[in-house]
């Protein structure tokens, strides 16, 4: 089974790198090489019970997280750019995830014709904490860091 944190994402700046460089960058998984489907406007949604629903096709896990560890170890999540300082020095990494959730669920987002928007199930790497996006919040996982 895997342990992960229950504890929110709340891990200050004191404890990261001692240079002040910080990496941050939003992994989202593949859901079409995940699929092995062909892209199309509705590449990665099944109809279940009447409602479209992002079809990953690996039963790998007793839980959702379990799932996507799985997937995040076979290289099934695609890395976004780095972001680079546009937050405060001394910021925890609750507002660093927050403030991703807000940019890339945005109608304006800055990659918006090239990515889907953040949903759960996608990963935020700061630094060497990998947190997954979940349905209320964000998980700090023990997962290792590309």
């Amino acid at each position: 089974m895997l342990a992960t944190s229950s504890a929110s994402a709340t891990t200050s700046s004191a404890s990261r790198a001692d240079d002040g460089d910080v990496t941050v960058r939003t992994h989202y998984l593949d859901w079409i090489r995940l699929s092995g489907q062909e892209p199309t406007r509705e590449h990665n949604l099944v109809v279940l019970d009447g409602a479209k629903m992002p079809w990953l096709p690996f039963d790998t896990g007793d839980t959702w997280v379990e799932q996507c560890h799985d997937y995040w170890m076979i290289g099934m999540y695609a890395a976004g750019p780095e972001e680079t300082g546009w937050w405060p020095e001394d910021a925890e990494d609750v507002f660093l995830c927050n403030h991703l959730w807000a940019k890339y669920n945005a109608d304006d987002r800055p990659d918006g014709q090239e990515r889907r928007s953040m949903s759960l199930g996608d990963v935020i790497q700061i630094d060497q904490h990998i947190y997954l996006v979940r349905e209320h919040g964000f998980e700090r996982t023990n997962w290792e860091a590309p």
